[in-house]
């Protein structure tokens, strides 16, 4: 009985070697020569069940790898393979040559002792000469060296404006002023000015018909002569402000637009006279679209007749007035010129020139023609009230949004309207919220829309800080920091310096971040991107100086410059978001027809990172979400590199493991269950449980590296078992 179940446990641990082997788990075959000549000599591994070959090379000092997972035919590697591990430049030799055994060991190490077996090779070549054309000769061998680049620049004459030559490359810096001068552009037809300012940037413009097509921009005749007028919109004090304003506004920009910041004008370029406007004068204007019909002014105060006008009216005529008829009674001619007409169950007299109140109206008997020729007409001119006073500072008559504005002078001054509601805050329970993208202002009389347009759309380069072997680690995407026209995805920083993930040496003190004019700088014990500051130890993060522990919001500056949560990323040291903008943010207004386009969304980023939400396991790293990287190997945390060391011979690079097998995971079980049923091993099968059953939880979370890993141990385990078994020492 007891051979059968040894018999048995053989064949499935046998098996459960075969099956494994479709884990390709990497197992070096490694190894060192020593000797007089030691360098470049030529290693072939041979895997003697399946012939298959794999050959190598020694390094200087003598060291050479393979890796079994590598060989081509399956299974690639079992228990009791042997590997036929030979120097071919000296095979004669016995020295050169050794044949081991795979018994499930984690590795296969060699020493070979050759002495002079090997004479070195003739030098191919002594001088760089002795080598063709882009080579050098290093070690006595041609290697290939490329020409060294025509430098782009070697001082900043060699660059164009606005450009400094950085390590010889012509780089963009941004001027020294904040902000740009503002441009007015237009459409073809004019029907809409648009306006492009960057955030944060004070609004303060002037549109006049050269970039509205409506605005008003001509000669009016008044008294006989001819006066120069034109119409104008003015925006100022106007500002897109970010959340670091208020951190309710999130991601979204919004224009504040304070009391007095929206003006209309109708400007008078020379004065007219104004003591000769009067009512047999008038001053005929077109207002915001409307007429206006001007019967006397003052330095702040106009006076203007309003109504319609109905002309040639005679005895019984009557003309609809609100939902109601006006009749004329009667003409007549006692003491003076007048017209009896009646209203709403009113009558009144009115004479020539006059302003009657009839009914609730009023009514203006313009003219009356007497010709004894012909009936008797009147002009009438009606309205709710004929003249009204206007005066600088009331209400205009569309309600308390706007007021007037009026500056008459003998040299000019103009008449117009201002907005006195502000709008400035979310909460704003009169609805007067800021603008956000596609939220507008209609001026009185559907006279012109201003409108917060859209937002430029530009590329973001998303990066993610935190803590990570006592260096700063930032981590991006692909060309996420460029330096001397190197890309690189992700940088650690200490106070001495910007690394690789060799901790390789970049810079000493910035590194540009994508294609953008921003730096990421080293300063001190702290990094700093534009006016955000980050502690090393993340032990703080600062704006514009001001520290951000405590705030957990999202933040965006005048730049466009996006950061979350800064408070979180203090406290655990990790996850804290970063978006650059490639170029300035700047949000454009448009005055004039309202535009009809889609709303826009903010620019999102096209490389983006994942932020950490929970610190990473021991030796991992979390993937970026364009390109899923495997995680590292597991291993106790280093001392921090400053320098790396000389590596031996890399191997080769082991091919991806593949899902581990039903069958495979069913032998281990029962080879578990037979060993703990008879009571052989139990330290091994306990050992082998454990990684089985650790295995199946890598596998549940979809970490197949781990699980496969872990299936492999518990393999091993079993093997050890089966050869104590079959060393009977489980009696």
């Amino acid at each position: 009985m007891k051979k059968t179940i040894k018999s048995m446990l053989i064949f499935m641990v046998l098996l459960v070697s075969i099956v494994s082997s479709a884990i390709y788990s990497p197992m070096p075959i490694n190894g060192r020569v020593t000797g007089d000549f030691i360098n470049g000599l030529t290693i072939e591994v041979t895997n003697l069940r399946t012939s298959d070959v794999q050959k190598t090379t020694t390094s200087s000092i003598g060291e050479f790898i393979v890796d079994a997972a590598n060989f081509k035919t399956e299974p690639k590697y079992i228990w009791f393979d042997k590997f036929k591990i030979e120097i071919t430049n000296c095979v004669s030799n016995p020295d050169c040559v050794k044949t081991v055994t795979y018994e499930g060991q984690d590795e296969i190490f060699s020493i070979f002792d050759i002495g002079d077996s090997v004479e070195p090779p003739e030098p191919e070549c002594v001088i760089d000469s002795d080598c063709p054309i882009s080579y050098k000769c290093i070690s006595e061998e041609c290697v290939y060296s490329p020409p060294e680049p025509e430098p782009e620049c070697t001082s900043n004459s060699d660059c164009p404006i606005s450009y400094v030559c950085e390590s010889q490359e012509c780089v963009y810096v941004e001027p020294e002023v904040e902000f740009k001068d503002i441009i007015i552009s237009t459409n073809d037809n004019k029907s809409i000015a648009s306006i492009e300012v960057d955030y944060c940037q004070n609004i303060d413009v002037v549109v006049k018909k050269n970039k509205l097509n409506k605005l008003q921009d001509k000669e009016i005749d008044f008294n006989r002569k001819d006066y120069d007028i034109h119409e104008e919109i003015i925006l100022r004090d106007m500002e897109i402000k970010t959340s670091l304003y208020d951190s309710d506004y999130g991601t979204r920009p919004y224009i504040i637009v304070p009391e007095e910041s929206i003006e209309y004008r109708y400007v008078f370029d020379k004065g007219i006279p104004l003591d000769e406007i009067d009512y047999d004068e008038p001053l005929e204007i077109k207002f915001m679209g409307e007429d206006y019909t001007i019967i006397s002014a003052s330095e702040n105060k106009i006076t203007i007749e309003k109504g319609e006008l109905e002309t040639n009216l005679k005895i019984g005529d009557k003309v609809p007035f609100d939902g109601k008829n006006i009749e004329i009674i009667s003409i007549g001619y006692d003491d003076g010129t007048y017209v009896y007409v009646s209203y709403n169950g009113d009558k009144e007299q009115i004479f020539k020139g006059d302003i009657g109140k009839v009914g609730g109206i009023q009514i203006l008997a313009e003219d009356i023609i007497d010709d004894p020729d012909v009936a008797d007409l009147v002009d009438l001119k009606i309205a709710e009230e004929i003249e009204i006073d206007i005066i600088n500072g009331e209400d205009y008559e569309d309600g308390e949004d706007y007021k007037w504005i009026i500056s008459l002078t003998g040299s000019g001054g103009y008449i117009g309207i201002t907005n006195q509601e502000d709008y400035k805050y979310l909460d704003d329970e009169e609805e007067n919220s800021p603008l956000t993208v596609m939220d507008k202002i209609v001026l009185p009389n559907n006279f012109a829309t201003i409108k917060f347009n859209e937002i430029t759309d530009t590329e973001i380069t998303d990066i993610n800080f935190k803590v990570k072997e006592n260096y700063l680690y930032v981590r991006g995407n692909e060309g996420s920091f460029v330096y001397n026209n190197v890309d690189y995805d992700t940088i650690y920083i200490d106070s001495e310096g910007i690394y690789d993930t060799d901790k390789d040496l970049i810079s000493t003190d910035k590194i540009r971040i994508g294609d953008s004019t921003t730096y990421l700088k080293l300063a001190g014990n702290e990094v700093e991107i534009r006016d955000l500051s980050i502690k090393l130890d993340m032990s703080d993060i600062l704006y514009n100086g001001e520290s951000y522990d405590e705030k957990e919001d999202t933040y965006v500056d005048c730049y466009g410059m996006v950061f979350k949560d800064p408070d979180k990323a203090i406290k655990d040291k990790y996850g804290f978001q970063v978006e650059i903008p490639e170029e300035r943010i700047k949000g454009t207004l448009t005055i004039g027809k309202e535009l009809d386009i889609p709303e826009m969304d903010k620019p999102e980023s096209t490389d983006s990172v994942e932020p950490d939400t929970e610190p990473d396991e021991p030796g991992t790293e979390k993937p970026i979400l364009d390109d899923p990287v495997e995680p590292d190997p597991v291993e106790p945390t280093p001392d921090p590199i400053v320098e790396p060391k000389p590596k031996p011979v890399e191997p080769t690079d082991p091919v991806e493991p593949a899902e581990t097998s039903a069958l495979f995971k069913i032998l281990i079980s029962l080879a578990i269950a037979i060993l703990g049923f008879v009571g052989w091993g139990k330290g091994f099968v306990g050992l082998a449980n454990y990684w089985f059953n650790k295995g199946k939880e890598y596998e549940a979370d979809g970490n197949k590296v781990e699980a496969n890993k872990c299936y492999d141990r518990a393999a091993k385990m079993l093997r050890t078992a089966l050869k104590r078994v079959e060393e009977d020492k489980y009696k």
